[in-house]
């Protein structure tokens, strides 16, 4: 039977003697289309977790629409599966179906005649947490104690199996719910013997059973993925992600040396505070531009302007002028340094204002090849009118 084996680091996770002959993967598939699972998909799961078992089987369970009969259900499908399949195993469950894989545990608890631990593993993947039972109406139960060794993956921010523990943190819910659409079921394909040291834990009962939890991280917030999608620089997504993260992450109560922290500390406060900056300089930027557009699009627009009404815009020109530079004063002293910010995080802060002008630079031209196609489209629909009329 094949175990988590991941040399990551220093750190080796899960490793066993080997792969048995005669070894079996018993799989519960999810919810929807997702309930069969076919050989490929299951061959290459958590990056190829399952490849060299001798046999993986898809059981299937009379799944419902009511999420405590499904459960139910799953159980007792992958309760028979174990009996009636010979040799050593690990059983598994995907979503949904992976509280039928904790019951199944605890049957085993009460039976004399249940498999040893060294014929018997399990694994689940993107169990749905607390949260998600309370929302269906269904009684959580925490993962029972057993001798039997126990792989437990999610992904990071994953809305179904890595929600909030605090849910009063908009902005994490937020981010989850994204999550749930952008990894709950892409993220069952990573490669997990390639996580970080700092995503895994490992925990021993008092039974002996050791449970090994997998945290695929999450490159970009999930909020911050359709940004990235929509052609915002790396560099900017980089920015929000940076500030938006330690926000996002003191919703969750993560294990102590775990990837999330659960307190802002104050460098943080302070690049929220740059970044504020930041956005003030780009939608300054944004709007002395569309000042520019509005008097180039007047002085082309009246053909009969005088001298002295040219020289009076002029003036009224050099007034608003005058009056952009009274108020850069003050805007100048928010960007004095900081007493500790170093030349490093100094350059990062112009860097990145600069990319974020950029981004707002392609808007702009964006909407003057608008406007002067609406602009010539206007001018034939008047030439066309005076030829009718003449």
């Amino acid at each position: 039977m094949k175990r988590l084996c991941a040399a990551v680091g220093v750190l080796a996770v899960g490793c066993s003697p080997g792969l048995a002959s005669a070894s079996t993967a018993l799989i519960l598939g999810g919810a929807g289309r997702y309930a069969d699972l076919t050989d490929e998909e299951l061959a290459n799961a958590l990056g190829g977790y399952f490849a060299e078992y001798d046999h993986r089987v898809n059981v299937p369970f009379a799944g419902t629409d009511d999420f405590g009969e499904s459960i139910d259900a799953a159980a007792d499908s992958m309760y028979d599966a174990v009996y009636s399949t010979p040799g050593k195993k690990t059983i598994g469950g995907v979503s949904q179906t992976a509280p039928a894989i904790a019951e199944v545990l605890r049957r085993l608890e009460n039976d004399a005649d249940a498999p040893p631990p060294s014929e018997l593993d399990a694994a689940m993947y993107g169990a749905p947490s607390p949260f998600f039972f309370r929302l269906s109406g269904v009684d959580y139960q925490p993962l029972p104690e057993t001798p039997y060794n126990l792989l437990i993956v999610r992904a990071e921010y994953d809305g179904v199996a890595d929600f909030p523990d605090n849910p009063f943190n908009l902005l994490a819910v937020v981010n989850a719910y994204m999550g749930y659409n952008q990894l709950h079921y892409q993220a069952a394909f990573t490669d997990i013997s390639q996580v970080p040291e700092e995503y895994i834990t490992k925990t021993e009962n008092a039974k002996g059973g050791t449970t090994t939890t997998v945290l695929i991280p999450t490159k970009v917030l999930p909020v911050l993925k359709p940004f990235a999608d929509a052609g915002m620089s790396d560099q900017t997504v980089a920015y929000l992600d940076k500030i938006l993260r330690p926000l996002i992450d003191s919703a969750y109560d993560r294990p102590e040396g775990g990837a999330a922290e659960a307190e802002v500390s104050q460098s943080d406060r302070r690049s929220v505070a740059v970044a504020a900056e930041a956005v003030t300089d780009v939608d300054a930027v944004d709007d002395d531009s569309d000042q520019d557009d509005s008097n180039q699009d007047g002085a082309a627009t009246d053909g009969a302007v005088t001298d002295d009404a040219a020289t009076d815009d002029g003036g009224g020109g050099g007034k608003a002028d005058a009056g952009k530079a009274d108020e850069s004063a003050p805007r100048a002293g928010k960007h004095a340094k900081p007493d500790d910010d170093t030349p490093g995080e100094r350059e990062s802060r112009q860097t990145t204002k600069k990319s974020a002008g950029n981004d707002v630079q392609r808007g702009k031209h964006a909407r003057d090849d608008r406007d002067d196609k609406r602009a010539a489209s206007d001018t034939d629909g008047k030439a066309a009118a005076s030829d009718t009329a003449a």
